[in-house]
Order: structure tokens, then sequence, then C-alpha cells
């Protein structure tokens, strides 16, 4: 039976490899509507821009107070599956033996103000973000292996219990700052923006569960010899200043930004994979027989496996560290709408730099968005985004699709947006059984979607 453990991608946005994310957690790349289906945070002119962009606070069409709401929702399918071979060992075909959905929601909530001074507008703004959400559950069904009643014709396979594994926690970002926009003659203006970002403190709970039908039979060779367990973690925020500057040339707009770093303090510090090996068969007294085990650890286990040692050793590693926020680089280039005041083109690039001690990989994102409105006024957009992997040499780069639209009712804004990627990659079965233990890598397929909704309203 296999219970493999996710080792991912990128975030992607956001996404995928959920299990993996359990442990540094699941962010998103931008919190409104109307940004996220342009595939840029460079394009948020609403208050939840300020963790990320806070010069674009006086970008659009303001008015003294605006307020935004945004759900969002990440639904992840994932398949695992066995790779079958052929009697000469060459690849025949996947067979999936498990399939799991994951769906996390959250909400985002902003506001900001805005204030013309002669040639200067200024706008301030506070928000309140899901910074990371570490959720994640898997349920893998166990079957078993029985003779039909004639014996003759099929072999049944009956439901013997689950393997469990649910981890729960989340982890939200306050964001205060504020921007000036100078105009400079008729065709030049400049924004400059600063926010502070506060990350709270959370708990982090993880508990993984083999749960067993009671039957009269020996069923637990069905079963990962995985010891159980049940951990409790802290994680102590931290914060970060934000920085932003667009220029804007006539229709052209020039951005560039860029986010401190931060260190998430865990304080998970020993925690790793055990196992119970049966080692002695003995007959006690009344005539039962007992069975002596052993507690091996999974480097002793994959001792004759270097391969899947790495991919187990990275994992513990960055599960048992301080979780990183890289430093990130922002540049874009836009077209705007001038009767809008607001963007309809942009291109963006982001880097994502950690230390050279952490153990994921310093990596970029690409990405392109076009906004387009209807005779009535709809507004459909469009975006795709390229993103290299900070999980080298485990994930290849992944693309995603974004998409939404917006609608205006007077004061009122509904923006709706959308992302979806596919990811596939290798990985081990960190949950085996000993005597049927799998050394190839399982093949893990995964299916992302992300939707976010906004709502705001200028008053």
């Amino acid at each position: 039976m296999h219970f493999s453990l996710l080792f991912i991608l990128i975030f992607s946005t956001l996404g995928a490899q959920t299990y993996y994310h359990s442990s540094i957690g699941i962010n998103y790349p931008t919190y409104n509507a109307r940004s996220f289906a342009i595939g840029s945070a460079h394009a948020d002119n609403s208050a939840l821009c300020l963790s990320s962009m806070p010069s674009n606070l006086s970008m659009g069409e303001n008015q003294l107070f605006s307020i935004v709401y945004s759900y969002l929702g990440h639904s992840n399918l994932e398949r695992r599956s066995i790779v079958v071979k052929d009697s000469f060992d060459d690849y025949l075909t996947e067979a999936d033996y498990v399939r799991n959905i994951n769906y996390n929601q959250s909400s985002a909530i902003a506001i900001k103000y805005n204030k013309d001074i002669g040639k200067i507008k200024f706008s301030a703004g506070f928000s309140y973000l899901p910074f990371k959400t570490y959720n994640y559950n898997y349920k893998e069904e166990i079957r078993g292996s029985l003779p039909s009643n004639d014996g003759d014709i099929f072999s049944r396979d009956p439901f013997l219990g689950n393997h469990i594994l649910e981890s729960e926690g989340s982890q939200h970002l306050y964001s205060i700052g504020s921007s000036i926009d100078l105009i400079l003659n008729k065709d030049l203006k400049m924004s400059i923006g600063l926010s502070s970002n506060i990350i709270n403190n959370t708990t982090i709970n993880e508990s993984m569960v083999v749960d067993m039908l009671p039957m009269d039979d020996d069923i637990s060779g069905y079963f990962s010899d995985i010891i159980p367990y049940e951990i409790e973690y802290n994680l102590k925020g931290d914060n970060f200043f934000t920085f932003g500057y667009r220029l804007q040339f006539h229709e052209y707009a020039f951005g560039l930004s860029f986010e401190q770093s931060a260190v998430i303090k865990n304080n998970l510090n020993d925690f790793t994979y055990d196992y119970l090996e049966g080692i002695e068969i003995s007959e006690n007294l009344e005539g039962v027989l007992d069975t002596t085990y052993n507690i091996i650890s999974y480097d002793i286990l994959y001792s004759d496996n270097q391969v899947i040692k790495n991919y187990i050793n990275d994992y513990l590693e960055l599960k048992t560290s301080d979780i990183q926020k890289p430093k990130k680089y922002g540049l874009s280039m836009a077209i705007m709408n001038l009767l809008k005041n607001d963007i309809s083109f942009i291109l963006s690039y982001e880097k994502y730099e950690y230390d050279k001690s952490y153990v994921l990989s310093s990596n970029e994102k690409y990405s392109m968005g076009i906004e387009h409105y209807t005779l009535n006024n709809t507004a459909l957009r469009f975006g795709f985004e390229y993103q290299t992997s900070p999980f080298k040499p485990y994930i290849s780069s992944t693309s995603s699709f974004t998409f939404g639209l917006g609608y205006k009712v007077k004061k009122l804004i509904f923006d709706i947006g959308g992302s979806y990627s596919q990811t596939q990659y290798s990985f081990p079965d960190l949950y085996p059984v000993i005597d049927n233990l799998f050394q190839d890598l399982d093949s893990v397929n995964e299916s992302n979607l992300i939707l976010i909704g906004s709502l705001t309203y200028k008053f």
C-alpha cells in the first residue's frame, strides 16, 4: 500500500504540490480578482496591493474612500499512481491508487483613503489578508484480497481501512501603507508607495492515523508500517516592508517593486519518520504467537536507495527549518487606458530570492495579461504565467492560464478571476509496507483551480 508524500511545485501560482506546501504554507500571489485574472500583482489598484505594489494605491478612478472584499478559493485534485512495467522492466502504464481533493478558502478585506492636494494625490490604506495556509487532507483507501465464494471466477478486494493524514493551520498578514502620486506635467506622472506588513503567529496541528476496521483475520500486512504520530508546533511571525515605484508617460507605465525578506520561526526541531519492523516471532506460555518489533528510521529502511533518501532528507529539512519568505523584486511595463486611468495590457517579471543556505532555490516568474471592455462595459481579462521552480531538481517549471471578468454598477464593482494549472512529478512512497517495499518513485498528477471574487464599493 502506498502513501506518498507530495513534492511540489510552485506556487504557481500557488499551488500545487499540496502536501509539501502544508509544511511551508500555500500563499497567493495577489488578492484582487482583477489583478489575478491578468496575472500580475502590479495591476492591482485597491488597498489589497499594499503588500506587493503600494505605489498603485493612487491609480484608477478613486473616490474619497473605497473598500474591497475578496473571497479566495483553491481546489487541488491529486492523483497518485504506481508505474506498471512489463516483463522486460519497461514502462507500460500508470495505475492510480489514490485520488484526493483539497479545497481551501479564505477572505481578504482592505480599505483606502484618497485626497487630492494640488498636483499631489495622497492615498493611504489598510488590509487584512490570508498570508499562508497549512491545511492538507489525505485519505488513502486500503483494500485486501480474498478469494471469491466459488473460488474460480474472481477475487474480492474488501475495504480494510484508511491511511489518513491531516494538517491544519493558517497565518494572516496585516498591512498598512500610503502612496503619493505626483503630476510632473500633462504627460508625465510618478507614484511612490511604502507599506509595513506584519505576519501573525500561529499553531499547526498535524496527525497521521492508520485506521483499521475490526476483523477476525490479521490484516496488518496491508497497512503501512509507519509509526502513527500527532504533532503540534508553533510558527512565530515576522514583519517586512514593501516599496513600490511607478512612472507613467502618457499611456505607458513602468513599475518597480521590492519586498523585504522575512523569517517565520519554526519550533519543530525534531521530526522524522520511523517504522516498526518485525524481527522475531515466538510462542508465549499460552501458546499465542508474539512478534518482537524493532524501530527503524527511513534512512535504514531505504539504505540501498539514495534517490529516495535524498527526497525525504530534503523534505524533512524544509519541514523542521524556519520558513523563509524570499526577497521579491518586481518589474512591469503596462499600456494604460487613459479614460479609466487603469491598465489594459501588462508584462511583468518577478524574482524570488532565497538565502543560498536555504533548501529552496531562487526562482523567477514571467506573466502577461490583457483587459478588454465590451460594448456593454463588461471587462474581459486573460493572462498567462510561467514560473521556474524553487524545488529544483525535483520539480520542473510550471505554467498557468488566468482568466476573469468585471462589471461596474454605479459605485459597486464586481470582479472574478481564475487560474488553472497542471503539474506532474515523481515522489517516493513515504508510508510503505516493509514486506512489500516499493523502491521506485510514484507518479503524482495535480490539477489546480483557483478562483477569486472581489467586491469593491467606492464612496
